[in-house]
């Protein structure tokens, strides 16, 4: 198996890109995967002191690089792309123990689209989400606003995975990373996945971009309490709102000029 790595950030077209990459044969494309806390963990466990106290280098390395592989031990395809946004702040640990040069691919999407699309999905689906859910736990009132500002300090879902993202900009590491913005994708599927496929060397395929099947599917409501946080349609078009429509001034204000990633 060749291992690649997905960080999209949220709601930015990773689960679309992933059920066109799974058309591939060649290629499986997963969901979001606990492979990174797995190796995390382990790798943490073997720098305590009983570990150290009689270190064994290589037996440790393999431990850690175990978790990818037997996590994947289920598949067969020749190229894995696993996906997990903690990936661009823990790129030497990759380098360390899967591959000296890991591939990273990033689809990235304007921050206040980002939000904007979360609280329209909260509103579509009703319910308890998972957002609102953490935040009736710290007693925090839940207004759009204040959904939007929870997602975007530390520990929000939004915050989170653009402070991995900047972690390899202050690390110098973007060499690692393909960016797709979202408008890309879903303007031109074709030119986003030649680029992608360039950038991991793979062999050309034809994709099909108006007949797209979401082969593996997260448990969206029962997790999230978001029925269709992941749902992805058979062909390839742009409905959501924009911003402005969707979000106050308040947060638009406050969150405008973020995508760092594209200056």
């Amino acid at each position: 198996m060749k291992f690649h790595f997905d960080c999209g950030l949220p709601r930015s077209g990773s689960t679309l890109l992933t059920a066109i990459l799974n058309q591939n044969p060649q290629i499986h494309a997963g969901t979001l995967s606990p492979v990174f806390e797995v190796m995390y963990y382990t790798n943490d466990i073997l720098q305590g002191e009983q570990a150290q106290a009689f270190p064994k280098p290589d037996v440790f390395r393999k431990m850690v690089r175990d978790g990818i592989i037997n996590y994947y031990s289920d598949r067969d395809e020749p190229v894995i792309i696993d996906k997990c946004r903690a990936w661009p702040a823990h790129i030497d640990m990759l380098k360390k123990y899967v591959i000296d040069d890991p591939k990273i691919i990033c689809t990235v999407r304007n921050p206040l689209d980002i939000l904007a699309s979360f609280i329209t999905l909260f509103h579509k689906d009703g319910g308890l989400n998972f957002i609102d859910k953490a935040m009736l736990k710290q007693g925090l009132f839940i207004t759009d606003d204040t959904r939007c500002h929870y997602m975007m300090n530390p520990g929000g879902i939004v915050w989170e995975s653009m402070n991995a993202l900047a972690t390899a900009f202050r690390q110098n590491q973007t060499q690692h990373i393909h960016f797709v913005q979202y408008d890309d994708l879903v303007s031109d599927p074709e030119k986003a996945l030649q680029g992608i496929h360039w950038f991991l060397k793979l062999k050309p395929f034809e994709y099909d971009f108006d007949n797209i099947k979401q082969r593996d599917r997260e448990k969206d409501k029962e997790v999230y309490g978001l029925p269709s946080m992941h749902e992805v349609r058979s062909s390839i078009e742009k409905t959501s709102k924009h911003y402005e429509d969707v979000l106050s001034a308040e947060v638009i204000n406050k969150y405008k000029n973020m995508d760092f990633w594209n200056r």
